[in-house]
């Protein structure tokens, strides 16, 4: 595994990100951020998106071992 993958992953990711929000912003449509706060305005959705992001938020910053990896070769856990 190349140490430098995660870091092309990230960039992708932000790439994505950055790219459809300036498209909403241009052509007057919905940002990520503006549906985010929407959903969280109804308590069965809040709820959702809370556990959502409480587990990549595990993911992310100290899950162990890493889930998707695991569930792709189980030996690597």
């Amino acid at each position: 595994m190349k140490t430098d993958s995660g870091a092309a992953g990230w960039a992708a990711t932000a790439a994505v990100i950055v790219g459809y929000d300036l498209w909403a912003i241009l052509t007057e449509r919905q940002t990520m951020s503006a549906w985010f706060g929407r959903q969280l305005k109804h308590p069965c959705r809040r709820s959702v998106l809370a556990a959502i992001w409480a587990l990549l938020t595990w993911h992310l910053f100290g899950g162990r071992p890493d889930p998707l990896r695991w569930s792709l070769d189980p030996a690597s856990g």
